[in-house]
């Protein structure tokens, strides 16, 4: 009979099944920023709850609500395409990407630029 030594016990497994992943509250950079038609807004939630991910601009108008729902704790991506709440075009400039969870809140800022029109 072949002995196969395992090189982990079984409690070892029962602990790797159990151990929750621990997400602080972040809200990274948005990926291509500045950007021109879209951007992806990444942020990772430490407990489940509610949140909500808005657009604000310079003035601190909301323009865009992209999330407002109940989500676990885990990793998300959500993409903007430069559009408000009415679908419309927004113009180039900056505007801020708010993060709320339970009482806290993070701000980045997002610029959006001018489309070059293809010749």
């Amino acid at each position: 009979m072949l002995h196969i030594p395992i090189p982990f016990s079984t409690t070892e497994i029962e602990e790797q099944k159990t151990t929750k992943r621990c997400y602080p509250l972040t809200l990274r950079t948005p990926m291509s920023n500045p950007f021109k038609t879209l951007t992806a807004i990444c942020y990772s939630l430490p407990v489940q709850d509610k949140v909500s991910l808005q657009i604000y601009d310079i003035n601190g108008r909301l323009i865009k609500t992209l999330v407002s729902e109940t989500k676990p704790a885990d990793n998300y991506s959500v993409h903007w395409n430069g559009r408000d709440n009415k679908d419309e075009e927004l113009s180039p400039g900056i505007y801020f990407a708010r993060l709320m969870l339970a009482n806290k809140s993070i701000i980045q800022k997002v610029i959006k630029i001018k489309q070059t029109e293809k010749i």
